[in-house]
């Protein structure tokens, strides 16, 4: 099947991305709204509708809860709420007595480079105790937790829709406000209270037909008490737009509090994930302002990596010291330490300095007030940068910088100051700059990330899990018309990996160097997925990842005949240059492992574990590749097999390295998509292996089931805070040798949940 009509674009724009917002309200902790109503509305039922961008956390576990509505009845006990946070993720309460019942998001909300949608009703007529107060994120329903009492009695009326004071960004009662607690800290749009009616997340927004959740605009009634926030007028954030005039003061809202930044234009700010070196600067205003205090050095990274294209980005300078070392510039993700290029703009030095050991002179120092522009491009592979709109070396139509040699895969924007001598400071503002149609230079933002390739993700890479020996009969194409690989492990004893091809029919384990397996009663392929024997490997508690062979989703699978002695060179058609590949002996032997980090002289074992891992394993021309053609080096041991091979494609995938840190506060490896499925391992020295986690055993974070494919074992719990799989990649909070090393290199291989121009936060 043609690449064109394997995945066929849409006619018209790129996906669907629901109803636009225009505008959301960023909330920076003292502002708020307030408003008392002159008659209370429906105590027993309403639902409460709102999107948000949370822009903090202050520990691990963190502890910040962001209040979006509040109201109380007393004035020194906890009022009704709904809030959002980072250790009990997002949650609505009531009960300002001490017996309250509570509905949470099942894991810990800490990503904070994207928009989720939160859906709170409250109906106590429901005779279910679990009916009476509903959290739903992102259109899925979360469990109620029940604490300090019985919970909700039936037709119990909230504090909410009284005639007492209600917030919006605040809690009402003043004597439980602290940092992290009672105050908000995050973007909030479209918030909606209907009074009177039980709805659900449909009413406001929806599943389209690639799997994202979109804004609907709500067109139902609003009840005597309701109201609609759009925050459409600046100089009036708290107007109701739902004409029931229910409007909200604001205290301490301004024109600049209005933004741009919405579910349906996401934009790039500055990160809390990445600490890359040094001391994490304070971030605020939104995550756009870094301050570096005295003598504290650092970079802080952009939250929105790019892998090309041409792109543009701003930072101004609001205070800056006189023996300051600023730095503005992009950095390679995989060490975003040691792969820079970026103006120098100081007392200290004036150039711009690239990793490579390059320093071109600017005689430029920086002083407050200043607006560095930076601009790169990453099929040039070139670099400009402007101070208050004078280019220096050369302009944008000229030839620019060359980016380091190093600098591949996905790139991020930074700013810093280096200096550790006392008193060295700066404050820095980050924005986006518009998009320039003349230039083709793009704006950080949603709306200007290009179409993925994949809309919808699932298409192509999938996950099930099943119990006691179930097959599969919903895969989204045929497998074997298409051709798949289906690599299944039973996760609650310890049992083999699997893996069968329709393509070949080969069926061989990752954690042994058997020869491939006859298994009659094991998985047989059919028209929509597979069929299970008896096998024990595929009893109990099993998950199946599976991968279809396409072009468009850079997979293939290459049967390969090979002689020890002299380099074997096939065709493939995954639709690119491999970045990552397995290669099993059908006669048995060592699974080898090729990741275009470890480049095209070495290799991992597959089958191997700490026992006997050696580590990377060095050998000449072991794998090479190009677009159309993979080459097996001459030390391969003769025989037939099996190369399961992948590129990287926008939006959809992603093989690359990181850098680990030893520390719940570990690297981070950003993606241009929200990762469904994650392998990984440390480079170099021995191991337990090649770990995996996915989104589909832990539905929210931290992601803490992970079982590894070099070992026949069943799955186990990552300690400490495990990894956050969030919208824009994997942020490793667990501490372990094996993925988190100090300094020590590790391959990261990610297929995405949905394509980062349409993802959620989670």
């Amino acid at each position: 099947m043609s690449i064109l009509f394997d995945n066929p674009p849409p006619a018209i724009g790129c996906g669907d991305p629901g109803d636009t917002i225009d505008f959301a309200c960023l909330f920076t902790g003292p502002e708020y709204l307030t408003r008392t109503p002159a008659a209370a509305g429906n105590r027993r039922t309403f639902t409460v509708s709102f999107w948000a961008k949370l822009t903090t956390f202050t520990g691990l576990p963190a502890s910040d809860v962001q209040r979006v509505l509040s109201c109380s009845m007393y004035s020194t006990t906890e009022d009704d709420c709904v809030t959002v946070g980072t250790s009990s993720g997002a949650a609505i309460r009531t009960g300002g007595t001490g017996n309250y019942h509570s509905a949470l998001y099942d894991g810990e909300i800490r990503d904070t480079a994207n928009w989720a949608h939160y859906v709170a009703v409250f109906d106590t007529t429901q005779p279910l105790l679990s009916d009476r107060l509903v959290l739903y994120v992102n259109g899925e329903r979360q469990a109620a937790h029940s604490a300090a009492g019985a919970g909700l009695a039936a037709n119990a009326e909230t504090m909410i829709n009284s005639t007492s004071a209600h917030r919006i960004g605040r809690a009402v009662v003043t004597s439980i406000i602290q940092e992290g607690y009672g105050r908000n800290k995050s973007y909030l749009a479209e918030l909606i209270l209907v009074d009177g009616q039980s709805l659900a997340p449909t009413a406001f927004a929806y599943r389209n037909t690639y799997g994202h959740w979109v804004p609907k605009r709500y067109e139902g009634e609003y009840g005597a008490q309701g109201f609609h926030l759009n925050f459409a007028d600046p100089l009036d954030l708290g107007k109701d737009v739902s004409n029931k005039g229910n409007h909200w003061s604001s205290v301490g809202l301004t024109t600049d509090n209005q933004v741009t930044d919405t579910p349906t234009n996401n934009k790039s700010s500055l990160t809390p994930f990445v600490n890359v070196w040094g001391t994490k600067p304070t971030l605020s205003q939104g995550n756009r302002r870094a301050t570096f205090g005295s003598g504290a050095y650092g970079y802080a990274l952009g939250d929105m990596p790019v892998a090309s294209g041409r792109w543009h980005f701003q930072a101004e300078l609001v205070a800056v010291s006189a023996n300051a070392d600023t730095h503005f510039g992009i950095s390679g993700a995989s060490d975003p330490s040691n792969i820079y290029i970026h103006l120098r703009g100081s007392s200290l030095y004036q150039d711009i300095l690239v990793s490579d050991g390059r320093s071109i002179p600017t005689a430029t120092i920086l002083a407050a007030g200043d607006k560095v522009k930076v601009v790169f491009d990453l099929d040039t592979r070139e670099f400009w940068v402007a101070v208050n709109d004078v280019w220096l070396i050369n302009e944008p139509t000229e030839s620019g910088i060359s980016l380091p040699a190093n600098m591949t895969g996905f790139v991020l924007p930074h700013v810093g100051q280096h200096s550790s001598t006392a008193g060295a400071s700066l404050t820095v503002d980050y924005s986006n700059l518009a998009t320039d149609q003349g230039s083709g230079t793009r704006s950080l933002t949603a709306t200007s990330r290009p179409c993925p390739e994949i809309l919808n993700p699932d298409d192509y890479v999938t996950t099930r899990i099943r119990t006691g020996g179930e097959g599969v009969s919903d895969l989204p194409f045929n497998p074997i018309t298409n051709g798949a690989v289906v690599i299944s492990h039973r996760l609650d004893i310890a049992t083999g990996w699997r893996v069968n091809d329709s393509v070949t029919g080969v069926v061989w384990e990752t954690n042994t160097a058997n020869a491939e397996l006859v298994e009659p009663d094991g998985l047989t392929f059919t028209d929509d997925g597979y069929d299970i024997g008896a096998n024990t490997a595929y009893q109990g508690t099993r998950i199946d990842y599976i991968f279809r062979r396409s072009p468009k989703a850079g997979f293939d699978i290459v049967p390969v005949s090979h002689v020890n002695g002299t380099p074997t060179t096939v065709p493939h058609k995954a639709g690119g240059v491999i970045d990552f590949a397995l290669y099993f002996p059908r006669s048995g032997g060592n699974r080898r492992l090729f990741h275009k980090a470890l480049g095209s002289n070495a290799y991992i074992r597959l089958n191997n574990n700490a026992g006997s891992d050696p580590g990377t394993i060095s050998e000449t021309g072991c794998f090479q590749s190009t677009a159309n053609t993979l080459t097996l080096g001459a030390n391969t041991p003769t025989g037939d097999g099996v190369l399961f091979v992948w590129r990287s494609v926008r939006g959809f995938s992603a093989f690359d390295k990181y850098v680990g840190r030893n520390s719940v506060d570990g690297a981070f490896a950003p993606f241009d998509f929200s990762p469904r499925l994650c392998l990984f391992r440390l480079m170099g020295a021995a191991t337990n292996g090649l770990y995996v986690i996915d989104t589909d055993r832990d539905s929210g974070n931290p992601v803490r089931s992970n079982h590894i494919m070099s070992i026949a074992a069943a799955q186990t719990q990552a300690g400490n805070d495990g990894f956050d799989m969030v919208s824009n990649g994997l942020k490793f909070r667990a501490i372990g040798g094996d993925y988190s090393g100090l300094g020590n290199d590790h391959i990261i291989c990610a297929w995405a949940q949905t394509p980062g121009k349409f993802a959620r936060a989670r």
